[in-house]
């Protein structure tokens, strides 16, 4: 074999080294970076524990290694931020099912494709002993604090007829949830309807002077995640995306829990103790589902808002109507029980 020859074998071995090497590295290099981001979504979410998937997803990077860009608005309530979906600054929200009821009884064409999070101990009427308070037949001829247009009102209003005693002798305000402990502090108000982590923190600066009613027998708050009917129509990818992300949020949580409350507490900014947080979080449960359960709330819901005349008297709508069950029916369809 010729001078030349070796020279052009060891070019050659040379060259398939390169193209090998160059190989390996473009499979290491999509194994350990994400894909590049081609979803882009606003999710509007209230400071709240059961938004616990969503700063998960977001702390973990769970969302961009699943090819969505997600922004997080934070609000202080589940109404403010399904108004930031109505006027088209968010594209998805998660509210309790009480703002969604009035937004849809105002015309608006919204729809819930999933529940988040369940709870029956997530609301609580508090009030101060020193008031002359210690049950909730006590609260006859006293002023009450609440956020109106939420579920912490069909909440007060359930406690009150469960108790007997008659709306029209009592007083109610509506209150912020940041001024929650100043105007009970103050004497502006007897009593507040408040959820975690709020009851928990007024429960540590009140003391024995403070007593809690959950009336777990009474409600289940229920949080979902809610967008333009038309959003979901154009974008049912994302949707499922945004589901599948937290399918692994929530698994992430279920074996990480006190990694889960750091970062829980690191979003909220919480002063509670970290045992607190993993009491309030036994309290209720994270899982995507749709069940016949919804449907049947909203009803109720609905006939109270009548009632009071917070919406105007009609029809019932058809809730089937305003849910989107296709993303989680894709995704997992044991999760889905509603008829239809």
């Amino acid at each position: 074999m010729t001078q030349t020859s070796h020279i052009w074998r060891w070019l050659g071995v040379l060259a398939g080294l390169i193209i090998l090497i160059g190989s390996v590295i473009h499979i290491l290099s999509k194994k350990t970076l994400p894909p590049i981001p081609t979803d882009h979504v606003v999710i509007a979410t209230p400071a709240f524990l059961y938004a616990g998937p969503i700063f998960t997803a977001l702390e973990k990077d769970f969302f961009r290694e699943n090819g969505l860009d997600v922004t997080y608005q934070p609000h202080n309530l589940g109404v403010q931020a399904l108004q930031s979906v109505l006027s088209d600054k968010a594209e998805i929200a998660i509210a309790a099912d009480i703002p969604f009821m009035f937004a849809v009884m105002h015309g608006e064409r919204i729809a819930i494709f999933a529940t988040l999070y369940k709870s029956r101990r997530d609301l609580a009427l508090m009030a101060l002993t020193d008031r002359g308070i210690a049950t909730p037949k006590d609260l006859a001829g006293k002023t009450i604090g609440t956020s109106f247009g939420t579920n912490l009102q069909f909440f007060l209003d359930t406690m009150l007829l469960a108790n007997d005693v008659p709306e029209e002798k009592i007083s109610v305000i509506n209150i912020k949830p940041p001024e929650f402990s100043s105007a009970l502090q103050s004497g502006k108000i007897d009593a507040v309807v408040t959820f975690s982590p709020y009851t928990e923190e007024m429960q540590a600066l009140f003391g024995k002077r403070a007593v809690t009613f959950f009336g777990e027998d009474l409600h289940t708050s229920r949080y979902n995640l809610i967008a333009k009917q038309d959003y979901l129509a154009k974008h049912p990818d994302t949707a499922r995306k945004i589901l599948e992300t937290l399918t692994i949020s929530i698994q992430y949580i279920a074996n990480n829990p006190v990694q889960t409350q750091e970062i829980i507490s690191k979003y909220l900014h919480l002063n509670i103790h970290q045992i607190a947080i993993a009491e309030i979080m036994k309290a209720g449960e994270f899982k995507l589902a749709l069940d016949q359960s919804l449907l049947l709330t909203l009803d109720d819901e609905t006939r109270w808002a009548m009632k009071h005349n917070l919406v105007k008297t009609g029809p019932m709508p058809n809730y089937l109507d305003y849910l989107n069950l296709d993303p989680l029916l894709s995704l997992n369809p044991n999760a889905v029980e509603i008829i239809y």
